[in-house]
């Protein structure tokens, strides 16, 4: 499939709506489940900033990378911040 073939986008669309928009019944098996985590990129200044007052505070969080901060929020869901900019993860584009 090429992206300038509109027959092949076409056919690619039908497949991944019968694969996936169907009745949930229906659809083929799926391992996720749920929400994993929320990511946030912020400055990485303000990230500093940020986990010394969730330290401050009480938070309990782990660092991943030297550039993520993971920590739980009051519903107990999973909070990523980030201090690499909008559409980088880790030093690689991935937007």
């Amino acid at each position: 499939m090429t992206e300038t073939d509109p027959a092949s986008l076409e056919a690619e669309r039908r497949r991944i709506r019968d694969a996936h928009l169907r009745p949930a019944a229906e659809r083929p098996p799926s391992t996720a489940r749920g929400l994993h985590h929320l990511a946030i990129s912020v400055e990485p200044r303000r990230w500093e900033e940020i986990v010394r007052r969730l330290g401050d505070a009480g938070v309990e969080y782990a660092i991943h990378s030297g550039v993520s901060v993971y920590f739980r929020d009051p519903d107990g869901a999973r909070v990523e911040l980030i201090a690499d900019p909008l559409g980088e993860m880790y030093g690689d584009k991935v937007l």
